[in-house]
This record gives structure tokens, C-alpha cells and sequence, in this order.
């Protein structure tokens, strides 16, 4: 093997010690985040479960209001002409 096919090979071996380095960093992170991440998607859901019931409380009570001011048969029986006249 040459010189310069000893140089390469070197090289390449660098770079995947980094490579692996850099791989066992990540995992290392992850690891240590996943609880926080774990309580934060829990925060999350709850938050989520909260905003919908508000939501639809506010909906039901926005759509009991809109219905009590709309005039409807049901409110007053005004006499109307017939159909037929």
C-alpha cells in the first residue's frame, strides 16, 4: 500500500470516529431530553383537552345566545294571511 493510500485511509478513519462521536453525542442528548420531552407532549395534551372544553363551553354558550335573539315561529304566533288568499 502507498503512501498516499495510507494518508486516505487515516483520513477516513477520522472521520468516522467523528461521525461516531457525533452519533453517540446525539443519542446522549436525546436520552437525557426524553423525560422533559415525555412531561412536555403530557403538558401539551392536557392543554389541548383544556382548550377544547373551553372552547366548546364557549361555542354552546355562544350558540344558546345567538338562538335566544333570533325570532322564530316558536317565539310569537303572528297572524299571517292564508296560503290561499
Amino acid at each position: 500500500m502507498s503512501a498516499e493510500d495510507h494518508a486516505m485511509l487515516f483520513d477516513i478513519r477520522e472521520r468516522i470516529a467523528r461521525i461516531e462521536s457525533r452519533q453517540v453525542h446525539i443519542l446522549e442528548v436525546l436520552t437525557e431530553n426524553k423525560a422533559k420531552m415525555d412531561r412536555i407532549e403530557q403538558e401539551a395534551h392536557g392543554l389541548k383537552g383544556r382548550v377544547w372544553l373551553v372552547s366548546t363551553f364557549l361555542y354552546r354558550d355562544w350558540e344558546t345566545d345567538r338562538k335566544s335573539t333570533r325570532l322564530n315561529s316558536s317565539h310569537s304566533r303572528a297572524s299571517r294571511m292564508p296560503s290561499s288568499a
